[in-house]
C-alpha cells in the first residue's frame, strides 16, 4: 500500500500485522491505530521526502489519518518482549 491508508484494499507492513491481530468476533484489534503524522519534529511543515513522495503519487499526504507503524506496534502495552541470551 503505497499510500499508507488502512481500509482501502492495499495492506502496507504495519497495517498487516494490525489487521492479524484483529478480533473477527468484534473488530478490534491487538494494536491501536493513531493519527499519522509526516511533519519534521518540532516542526509544522511537511518533511520534504514525503512532499516528493506523494507528489509522485499525485495524491495528497493522509495527516492525521488513523494509521499503525512499527514503533506504535513494538511499544504497545500488549506485547511482552522476551531476551533470550544468544548462544555463541
Amino acid at each position: 500500500d503505497d499510500t499508507f491508508l488502512i481500509n482501502n484494499g492495499a495492506y502496507y507492513c504495519s497495517e498487516l500485522i494490525y489487521e492479524l491481530f484483529m478480533d473477527p468476533h468484534d473488530s478490534t484489534s491487538l494494536f491501536e491505530l493513531a493519527p499519522m503524522t509526516f511533519k519534521n519534529a518540532n516542526s509544522d511543515s511537511f518533511n520534504t521526502a514525503w512532499v516528493d513522495y506523494y507528489a509522485q503519487l499525485k495524491t495528497q499526504i493522509p495527516e492525521g489519518l488513523p494509521g499503525i507503524n512499527p514503533g506504535l506496534i513494538a511499544n504497545s502495552d500488549n506485547l511482552e518482549v522476551i531476551h533470550q541470551p544468544v548462544n555463541q
